[in-house]
């Protein structure tokens, strides 16, 4: 806050309490002043002590009250504040000598008790000066040398000793209640300055609250559009490589070609690693969706780090690496899926950044916790860096953004999907001697089997022939891509453009369906749900359905879960929709 703005508001909370006061020193002055005349009645001619009520009265409720009318009708402003302080020194001044002159008008010097009852009533009115006038040390001084100098001057005139004894008293009382007085107007003082200043903080932490928040929620729209903007685009990308990834599968399927063959796998490869790109976006967007529910149960580490071991064997061998897995009897508490997405994308980091050197895959015990840990002899980290790096799509070393070495992704995930498990992820790292990163879980005493740990038979079992399938697709190139690749699974298959185009030909072919496969977004604004729905509800019985869809928004997958459907994101793997057919068939 401005210093003078400060001194100004300060001034002005003086005066309001000093005016605040009046009605209260009113009262008690003339109650006191009642008083003091019916004491002095009989000692005093009656006429003085008339003048001096007369005056008390004229000062008090006349003037006195008239400035706190004025002060309850129009408040003290910046503007006024001159004029303020000067009614309220003068008017102190003349309550002061109103009281003062009682020196005068009831003094009588031939009597000590007069003299000593005059002696302590202005003495306790001095007294209440300093209480009345706490705020405004103007006023107190002008009403505290007004109230004492009249006792001062009728005893000096006087030359005898007991009258110089007073004068030096009264002297000496009124400089101990100035001293006084500025101790506890000072105090005052700081008090208010303490509560603007604090106003002033509250303030301005309030404003850098609002804006804080206003950037977090802007920060949060950003991420709510770009999401939505990667679901939107990313239908429309996914379209025709879906359609490519099932003419690759037909193809691979009819191929009977060896000199064909490599060029298949080759094209097969190029469409996979575009298809990678999608998923790790995906993967994200299904993480924002809260799409993803950890499955916890007991189980044995070690049979997670075998099929780590087994899978990046490979890779970190075509790099010439040293990988060692070092074998743990630790049973853990975590979902072994999840579990697993978090070491693997450790793993591709640790062998995407170590050129030479060894990479090392083990347990340490920490309490009733167990801490996974990979270690690699990489190019390492930077304590700046180490936070960044669980941004979305930060990279180190990759200024080209070259999308062999990722997109980025990878540790966001890894953090996500480890604050979903309530796993803490730790990482210990400097450039030049490689990285430790650490994923410390539940360490439980027993095993026991999940409920939904079924193992993965249905993906060996031989695939159902002469199956009816129903494809819904507004999209020709996909309806013969997917024609193709289920009837060289020994499917019978029958295409539709929309829900309405499907009834249509089952009522002409008579078609028992076994399963659905719609696209999510159909023509005339419809979707693969609403067809899927309609087929059900004119043949009367519940028919299983798959939806495929490009659309990776977080929306989209809550939507699809809630409706029970099995839900396959575009591009399409010809393996991966086959595990799912005969998922679905299975059930």
């Amino acid at each position: 806050m401005d210093e003078n703005k400060l001194e100004a508001n300060i001034l002005i909370d003086q005066l309001r309490l000093t005016y605040k006061q009046i009605p209260t020193i009113i009262l008690g002055v003339l109650i006191s002043s009642l008083v003091v005349a019916a004491i002095f009645e009989s000692r005093v001619a009656g006429s003085r002590i008339v003048i001096w009520l007369i005056m008390q009265f004229m000062v008090y409720p006349v003037l006195l009250g008239r400035a706190w009318f004025l002060f309850k009708l129009y408040d003290i402003q910046s503007d006024s504040v001159h004029k303020w302080k000067i009614r309220i020194v003068w008017l102190s001044c003349l309550s002061g000598l109103s009281l003062g002159l009682s020196a005068f008008f009831l003094f009588d010097p031939s009597s000590f008790e007069n003299q000593l009852m005059i002696f302590c009533y202005i003495t306790a009115t001095a007294a209440l000066i300093l209480v009345s006038f706490t705020a405004f040390r103007p006023a107190f001084l002008v009403a505290i040398i007004a109230v004492l100098a009249p006792l001062m001057m009728r005893h000096i005139v006087i030359p005898e000793m007991l009258n110089i004894s007073v004068v030096i008293f009264i002297s000496l009382y009124g400089i101990s209640l100035v001293y006084f007085h500025r101790n506890i107007n000072e105090a005052f003082i700081d008090s208010i300055t303490l509560k603007y200043r604090n106003a002033a903080l509250i303030k301005q932490l309030s404003e850098q609250r609002e804006i804080a928040e206003n950037a977090r929620e802007q920060a949060e729209q950003a991420n709510i559009e770009k999401s939505r903007f990667l679901a939107s685009a990313s239908h429309d990308l996914r379209q025709p490589l879906h359609a490519l990834n099932l003419f690759i599968g037909e193809l691979s399927n009819r191929n009977r070609e060896e000199t064909i063959k490599p060029v298949i796998e080759k094209i097969g490869a190029s469409t996979q690693a575009l298809g990678d790109l999608f998923n790790a976006l995906l993967d994200m967007s299904r993480l924002d969706a809260g799409a993803v529910q950890p499955d916890m149960f007991n189980f044995e580490i070690n049979s997670l780090l075998a099929d780590i071991e087994l899978e990046y064997f490979p890779l970190a061998d075509e790099k010439r690496l040293k990988f060692v897995v070092v074998p743990s009897t630790a049973i853990v508490h975590s979902d072994p899926v999840l579990l697993g997405n978090i070491l693997r994308n450790l793993m591709a980091n640790a062998i995407r950044y170590t050129e030479n050197g060894s990479i090392l895959l083990g347990c340490r015990y920490r309490g009733d916790k167990l801490v996974i840990q990979v270690r690699d002899s990489g190019i390492g980290i930077s304590v700046k860096d180490q936070k960044s790096i669980f941004k979305e799509y930060y990279q180190l070393n990759n200024p080209e953004r070259n999308q062999k070495k990722g997109l980025g992704l990878g540790l966001s995930m890894v953090e996500r999907t480890a604050r979903l498990l309530g796993h803490k992820v730790e990482v210990i790292s400097e450039p030049g001697n490689g990285s430790v990163f650490g994923v410390e879980i539940p360490r439980v005493t027993y095993a026991k089997d999940s409920s939904n740990g079924s193992s993965d038979k249905t993906a060996s079992e031989d695939f159902p022939t002469h199956k009816n399938i129903l494809v819904i697709d507004d999209n020709i190139e996909v309806q013969q891509a997917m024609f193709g690749l289920l009837t060289s699974w020994d499917c019978k298959v029958v295409t539709a453009g929309s829900g309405e185009d499907a009834l249509e030909v089952l009522e002409k072919t008579e078609f028992d369906i076994d399963l659905i496969i719609a696209d999510y977004r159909l023509r005339e604004e419809k979707t693969g749900i609403d067809a899927i729905h309609l087929i059900c509800s004119r043949s009367e019985k519940e028919v299983p359905g798959i939806l495929v869809s490009g659309d990776t928004g977080a929306e989209r997958i809550q939507e699809v879960a809630m409706q029970g459907f099995e839900l396959i994101h575009k591009p399409v793997p010809p393996e991966e929709l086959r595990k799912l057919i005969l998922k679905k068939l299975a059930v």
